[in-house]
């Protein structure tokens, strides 16, 4: 009996299991893109609220951030990146600020520098987002995540071979922008 109890104790290994990963982004991927459908009353078809699509892209990008803290942070950033490239392009978004901030302010916890050249690459791009931008200049974004937000925004500066001078120079625009929102916001 005290066998059995000790080998029930006993901490098991992490399963691996990195053949999810590419079934999960699909799931994630495909949940992601839906939107609130608005439908007239007399149709009996199946709708999703605003807060109902909210709370699932928010799952979504809950499963994204595993996906990227086990290892994969390049098809995550990269994705999350098309979405708010697209949204910048048109009026029809898949997500809005909130979403935005949610996404950043957990990815910040989760990745630190120091960055591969891919890596910071792909952060960089996602950064130069006017939406991303818009979203971390805001009076809204978590004043405790701007010292990560700093050190980010340093290291891929450095760091990111596959961006060119304007786009470097944006972002560290952008990002002064940022820090002066953040000072701002602790002056009042």
């Amino acid at each position: 009996m005290a066998n059995t109890l000790q080998n029930l104790t006993r901490a098991s290994p992490r399963p691996d299991l990195s053949f999810l990963q590419p079934a999960a982004f699909d799931l994630a991927r495909l949940a992601f893109s839906l939107k609130p459908v608005i439908i007239d009353s007399s149709t009996t078809a199946a709708h999703h609220s605003y807060s109902q699509t909210r709370t699932l892209k928010e799952l979504c990008l809950h499963l994204f951030l595993f996906i990227l803290s086990e290892g994969h942070p390049l098809p995550v950033l990269n994705y999350v990146t098309s979405q708010l490239q697209a949204s910048d392009c048109q009026a029809d978004t898949n997500m809005d600020v909130s979403l935005i901030r949610f996404f950043v302010s957990h990815l910040l916890s989760t990745i630190s520098p120091p960055y591969s050249d891919s890596a910071a690459t792909s952060l960089g791009r996602l950064l130069l987002t006017s939406s991303c931008s818009a979203a971390l200049s805001s009076e809204f974004f978590d004043g405790r995540k701007r010292p990560l937000l700093e050190e980010a925004v340093e290291e891929l500066l450095r760091k990111a071979k596959g961006l060119t001078a304007q786009e470097k120079t944006s972002i560290a625009s952008s990002y002064r922008t940022a820090k002066g929102a953040s000072k701002r916001q602790l002056a009042r």
